[in-house]
């Protein structure tokens, strides 16, 4: 009997040392998120895509951000989404909307001591290095073949009918 309770008792310890040793394998060590994270997330979050994104990216891997400054930053990204309301590129924004995104824009640079500027299309931000972020805030860049291609093109398959089609008149005729 004493030797079943030794048993008993070794085989919870047993278990309580194999369980202790599961849980400390299978647990994940979680990191906090860096104050940059934060915006970067909150650029998503806000449907921020492209070449603004890539940008803000840049700028925020040559400057890390207090929490305070982030928390400013995240908090203009979120006006500046509403603001936005639903317009879904650019082009859809009225005079109004796109004023008071500009605003959010310099409040943001400004708590993250930089400067922005907006001139013909282009956003322009330098961090407090004089490093110089730019973006179009037109992306969307023309491709394809031009008018003159497209006739030129259709002019050389028209010319090459003209020729098959003589080809085949002579074949005929001799």
């Amino acid at each position: 009997t004493k030797k079943r309770k030794g048993e008993k008792k070794m085989k919870k310890i047993t278990t309580l040392v194999l369980s202790l040793v599961l849980v400390l394998a299978m647990s994940i060590t979680a990191f906090a998120a860096t104050p940059n994270d934060d915006v970067k997330a909150a650029l998503k979050e806000a449907g921020v895509t492209g070449e603004y994104y890539d940008q803000a990216v840049k700028f925020l891997a040559n400057n890390e951000l207090t929490a305070e400054q982030a928390e400013a930053v995240v908090y203009q990204v979120k006006e500046a989404k509403k603001n936005a309301g639903d317009a879904k590129s650019v082009a859809d924004l009225s005079a109004d909307q796109i004023s008071k995104i500009k605003t959010n824009i310099t409040i943001a640079a400004n708590a993250v001591g930089a400067k922005v500027s907006f001139a013909n299309k282009t956003i322009s931000v330098t961090d407090a290095k004089g490093t110089q972020y730019t973006v179009s805030s037109n992306p969307v860049k023309a491709t394809g073949a031009t008018t003159t291609a497209t006739v030129a093109g259709i002019a050389v398959l028209a010319m090459g009918l003209v020729a098959c089609g003589v080809a085949v008149s002579k074949k005929r005729f001799a």
